[in-house]
């Protein structure tokens, strides 16, 4: 028995199968994950070290070398790059294709550096994490004219309300320096306790702050220190013990220095519309939808900057969050509580998350428009049933394709997006081949079931080989290796997949739906059908499309020399322009 005797025998069985195709499809994709880029595999590593006010040849000799020496004969480093400046030391590790998880590499360099002996005092804890690249969401500009102590302050409380909202995992502060604590040391104070500054500096060392650096200033000593810990300011760090007497009573570090908030001394500076300013940037983390974070802080800002919800209203955000979506109805109501204090700007911009929304934009206007192509053009050619069906198969490859893609862990992301923009033209090609098949069948008065069965058999053969042949095309783009492979592979699995189910369709579904067409029933010997909307249809095909086709195809057999010269012509014409920079080439598209 053949596939399409079994679909034809079998059309009940069939049409739950394409419900349940539909549904599953419907359901995954709103679930799917939507990002700029795919994910993909680091293949680098970074060591860092930092051993505070030595000069990059000390640096070198007694911290980098000895980190290069204990991971180079470690199985699975391609190559180990290191770059150091005054007071730090960085290592770049690049990993072999033959490395399987990442993960694992990662631990097995921590252990060989952990192992380590002999190591100056004064080098901090050694650093070891993967190299990946991360792209922004959207950022928020916070600014204003305010001292930069103020834009710092709101910019941090606007980080921490960032990360309660859902789907938000990631926030980083660019342009702001540094917190910087000035100790100045008085020098008839430590005279009078008979203490040390290196008394002083253990002191200060024990409450997890670092000393940065010291310098003399006139007749005190002064020293600039930073947290490493959580956020201090001088007036939390005026009571820190700097010795304990017998007799109980406790020298503090406000009794010997004064003390003073302030930044590191660099030449940073950062400003948006002319003015001082700090950004807030909001990453996509692992398993994370960048359309979905641009969702949450769009609404986030516009409630507490007083502007009107424009997201889903309150039923239909409840029923997305029931499906894993962030409730932006819910996100709006709690955030209008706070407005934004009217000192300080916020400002949204940079948002990324539009360009995966436009390519969702294109493909979505393009299945619209296939639709409609195919519907009118199958229903001028054959008959409207057959174009029904044939664009009925264009949702369920679709809707197949989504959920193939949610089984194997793929994104929605522009590679992939591309791919199924590429395809949309391709997939409903073998429906419409089958379909016009059977209905020749059926004009020539063949019972609907069993033109159904007849013809899909006929070409079955020669669509399965048209479908491979495209599928063959595209499927060596899985073999590339490294993070291009990782970047690239998305594009084949989603053209393959939307083959594969357009053909599954074509074949299986397809001919349980073409046996019930009604009989075509002609008059006379014309064969001129009775009705009067196909005769009119059969005097269009015959007036204004096969008599001017007939005119054009009868000039290029004549000429057929010339014919094929101007389509050789064509082709070196193209090399010629890609050639010579007329048509740019370029991996990916500049973004504005």
């Amino acid at each position: 028995m053949s596939v399409p005797s079994f679909s034809v025998r079998n059309s009940v069985l069939v049409n739950m199968l394409m419900l349940i195709v539909l549904a599953t499809g419907m359901v995954f994709a709103v679930t799917l994950q939507r990002e700029m880029f795919p994910e993909s595999r680091p293949d680098k590593l970074m060591v860092s070290a930092v051993y505070p006010g030595v000069q990059p040849e000390d640096v070198e000799k007694s911290v980098t070398v000895r980190i290069e020496e204990a991971v180079r004969g470690l199985e699975g480093i391609d190559k180990v790059e290191s770059q150091v400046g005054e007071g730090i030391s960085f290592t770049i590790l690049t990993l072999s294709q033959s490395v399987d998880d990442v993960d694992v590499m990662l631990q097995e360099i921590r252990n060989e550096i952990d192992s380590l002996q002999d190591l100056p005092e004064d080098v901090e804890k050694i650093s070891l994490r993967k190299v990946e690249p991360q792209l922004p969401v959207i950022s928020i500009a916070v600014y204003g004219d305010e001292e930069e102590a103020v834009l710092k302050q709101s910019s941090r409380g606007l980080r921490d309300e960032l990360l309660k909202l859902p789907g938000i995992s990631r926030v980083e502060l660019n342009g702001i320096r540094e917190d910087e604590i000035y100790v100045d040391v008085r020098p008839d104070r430590l005279l009078e306790y008979d203490i040390t500054f290196e008394e002083i500096a253990a002191a200060i060392r024990a409450e997890n702050i670092d000393i940065s650096g010291g310098q003399l200033k006139g007749s005190r000593s002064s020293v600039a220190v930073r947290t490493l810990g959580e956020e201090q300011t001088a007036g939390r760090l005026e009571d820190i013990v700097v010795r304990s007497l017998p007799d109980g009573r406790r020298i503090l570090l406000k009794d010997v220095a004064d003390l003073s908030d302030g930044f590191v001394d660099t030449d940073l500076e950062a400003l948006f519309n002319g003015k001082p300013a700090v950004n807030c940037v909001i990453f996509k983390g692992e398993d994370e939808d960048a359309v979905q974070i641009s969702a949450v802080v769009k609404t986030y800002v516009a409630a507490r900057s007083g502007q009107p919800y424009t997201g889903p209203s309150e039923g239909v955000s409840k029923a997305l969050a029931a499906i894993g979506r962030p409730d932006l109805f819910a996100v709006y109501q709690r955030a209008k509580i706070d407005p934004f204090p009217g000192n300080v700007r916020y400002k949204l911009h940079t948002d990324i998350a539009r360009f995966v929304e436009g390519r969702l934009d294109l493909m979505t206007r393009n299945g619209r428009m296939g639709l409609i192509l195919v519907l009118i053009s199958l229903n001028l050619f054959l008959n409207w049933r057959v174009a029904w069906w044939a664009a009925v198969g264009l949702v369920v490859a679709f809707m197949g394709t989504f959920a193939v893609m949610w089984m194997l862990g793929a994104s929605v992301n522009l590679l992939s997006m591309f791919g199924l923009i590429i395809v949309l033209g391709i997939i409903v090609d073998d429906a419409i081949v089958i379909g016009e098949n059977v209905y020749r069948h059926v004009e020539e008065g063949t019972p609907a079931s069993e033109a159904a069965v007849k013809g899909a058999e006929e070409v079955m053969w020669p669509v399965i080989v048209a479908v491979s042949t495209t599928i063959g095309a595209f499927a060596p783009l899985f073999f590339i290796q490294g993070q291009i492979g990782d970047f690239m592979s998305q594009l084949p699995l989603v053209v393959i997949a939307a083959l594969s189910v357009s053909l599954f369709e074509a074949l299986v579904i397809l001919p349980a739906h073409l046996r019930h067409l009604p009989s075509v029933h002609r008059s006379g010997d014309s064969g001129r059908p009775a009705s009067g909307p196909d005769r009119m249809k059969t005097a269009f095909l015959q007036n204004v499309l096969q008599k001017p086709y007939r005119a054009v195809l009868q000039v290029c057999l004549r000429w057929r020399y010339v014919t094929v010269t101007a389509v050789l012509g064509c082709c070196v014409l193209a090399g010629g322009m890609l050639a010579g920079g007329v048509v740019r080439w370029q991996f990916i598209q500049d973004m504005d």
